[in-house]
C-alpha cells in the first residue's frame, strides 16, 4: 500500500496570500469538506485559479487539496505548498489518478473524524468552478443516516463494459461527488483504508484507469447508494444552454473543464459580483442583474463552449452537418482515442473520407475546431478520430460529432 504524509492545509486564501485566516466558518456551510484533486503540474495555473475564486473564503478545515508533492518553496504560501501530499505516481491521468482519488477519500475520512460538524465530503478535479453555498443547500435535502453518494452516474468505458451493464451507470466524478458521513466511514476507516486503496487500484486496472468509474464500482460492491444529482454536469456548456440556464435563474452547481485562471475569474464575477479581470474583452453574461465578462475571446479565457459560428484563429468554425454514408451527426462518443488513427483534417468531407479509406472503420467523430484539443489524461486530440467500433457511451466529448456507416455502405 502507498503510504501518504498528512498535513493539516491551511486557509486557502492565505496559500496565496489574498487574505489573512478567517475568524469562522462560512455561513452554511459548516458539514461540508471541499476537496479537489491536482498535481504539481498545475499549481500555477488549475489551483490558483480555484484559491483566488470559490475556495478563498472556505476555512482550512473544510477544504483540501490531494497532490502528488508539495512546491518546494520553503517559507513562502505560494499555491501548491500546503497540499495533501502522496507518493502516488505525479502528472498522471491514470494509475496517479487513481490512487490520488483513494487517497483523497482517506484524508477526507481523517478530516471527518476529527470534526464531528462535517457531515458530507465533496470530491471535484481541479478545473471545475464550485457554487459551494448552492452545494451546500442541495446536501442539506439529503439524508446523512445511511451511505449515501451523490454525483453523475452515467458513465462508461464501453469497450471494457465497466460498469457492466447495456445502461451507463458509472460515475462521472470530475464534475463533483459528494458523500456523506456514513458512506465515508463505511470506505475509508481504519483497515478498511487499505482496502479502499486496493480495490481502486485493482477496478482502475479493468476499466481502463479511470478513476471515477472504479471508485463507483468500489461503491456499488459496498452496497452504498448513488443518487444522480441535478445541476452537475460532466461536460464544458455550450453557450446556448449556458445562457438558457442562467435566463432561467437555473445555474448548475458545478462548472466543468474550467481548467484556465481567467474561466474562474468571470464565473465568479457573474456569481458573487466580486470584480476580478482587469479587462473585459470579449463575450458577456447576466445572472440576477450582475454582468460579467470575459478577459477576451479566446476558448481560454470563455467558460462556456462558444457558438460554431465564432471564428477561432481567423478560420470560420462551421457546424458538423449529416454526410452521405453515414448516420449522424450524432451528440455522442465512444470512449477514447480512434483505435484506428486521429488525425488533422481540414473540413468534415476529408474526416469522412479517411474514415472510408480504411475497410475497418466503422464510424469516426470529428470536430468542427481547426486546433488541437487535449483528453483528461493529457493527450493531444486531433480533430479527425477514426475508430473500428460503434460503441456509444451516450455522452459527447467536447464538440465533437459521432458519425456512424451505414450498414448498406459498411463491411
Amino acid at each position: 500500500m502507498l503510504q501518504a504524509k498528512v498535513s493539516i492545509e491551511a486557509s486557502p486564501a492565505d496559500a496565496v496570500g489574498l487574505a489573512s485566516r478567517g475568524s469562522g466558518a462560512v455561513d452554511g456551510m459548516e458539514s461540508v469538506l471541499f476537496t479537489v484533486w491536482t498535481d504539481s503540474n498545475y499549481y500555477d495555473t488549475r489551483l490558483k485559479g480555484i484559491l483566488q475564486t470559490w475556495g478563498k473564503k472556505i476555512p482550512a478545515h473544510r477544504f483540501m487539496a490531494v497532490s502528488d508533492k508539495r512546491r518546494g518553496t520553503p517559507g513562502k504560501r505560494d499555491p501548491g505548498s500546503l497540499v495533501e501530499e502522496t507518493d502516488c505516481p505525479p502528472h498522471s491521468h491514470g494509475k496517479g489518478a487513481c490512487c490520488k482519488w483513494a487517497k483523497g477519500l482517506q484524508f477526507a475520512q481523517q478530516r471527518m473524524e476529527q470534526n464531528p460538524l462535517l457531515n458530507w465530503a465533496f470530491f471535484a478535479d481541479d478545473d471545475v468552478y464550485l457554487r459551494t453555498d448552492a452545494i451546500a443547500s442541495m446536501l442539506k435535502s439529503h439524508d446523512t443516516e445511511k451511505p449515501v453518494a451523490l454525483g453523475i452516474f452515467r458513465c462508461q468505458d464501453a469497450q471494457r463494459n465497466c460498469p457492466p451493464g447495456k445502461e451507463p451507470t458509472g460515475l462521472c466524478g470530475g464534475g463533483g461527488v459528494a458523500m456523506n458521513r456514513a458512506a465515508m466511514a463505511f470506505l475509508a476507516t481504519g483497515d478498511k483504508a487499505g482496502w479502499l486503496m486496493e480495490q481502486e487500484m485493482n477496478h482502475c486496472k479493468k476499466c481502463g484507469n479511470w478513476a471515477d468509474i472504479a471508485l463507483s464500482m468500489v461503491l456499488k460492491e459496498r452496497g452504498i447508494e448513488m443518487r444522480n444529482v441535478e445541476g452537475l454536469h460532466e461536460q464544458l456548456l455550450e453557450e446556448h444552454a449556458f445562457r438558457e440556464e442562467l435566463t432561467h435563474g437555473k445555474p448548475r452547481l458545478g462548472y466543468h473543464y474550467e481548467s484556465h485562471v481567467n474561466q474562474l475569474l468571470m464565473l465568479h464575477e457573474l456569481f458573487t459580483g466580486e470584480k476580478l479581470l482587469s479587462e473585459q474583452n470579449g463575450p458577456c453574461a447576466d445572472f440576477k442583474g450582475r454582468r460579467a465578462c470575459a478577459f477576451s475571446h479566446h476558448p481560454k479565457d470563455v467558460p462556456f463552449r462558444l457558438a460554431q459560428s465564432a471564428s477561432a484563429g481567423g478560420k470560420r468554425i462551421i457546424a458538423d452537418a449529416p454526410i452521405a454514408g453515414f448516420e449522424g451527426p450524432f451528440r455522442d462518443d465512444i470512449p477514447g482515442l480512434g483505435d484506428l488513427g486521429q488525425v488533422h483534417t481540414e473540413n468534415l468531407t476529408e474526416c469522412a473520407a479517411k474514415c472510408k479509406e480504411r475497410p475497418n472503420c466503422r464510424s469516426f467523430e470529428h470536430s468542427p475546431r481547426p486546433s488541437k484539443l487535449s483528453d483528461v489524461r493529457g493527450n493531444d486530440v486531433e480533430n479527425c478520430q477514426l475508430n473500428s467500433g460503434t460503441n456509444r457511451c451516450g455522452i459527447p466529448w467536447e464538440d465533437y460529432s459521432l458519425y456512424i456507416l451505414k450498414e448498406s455502405d459498411g463491411l
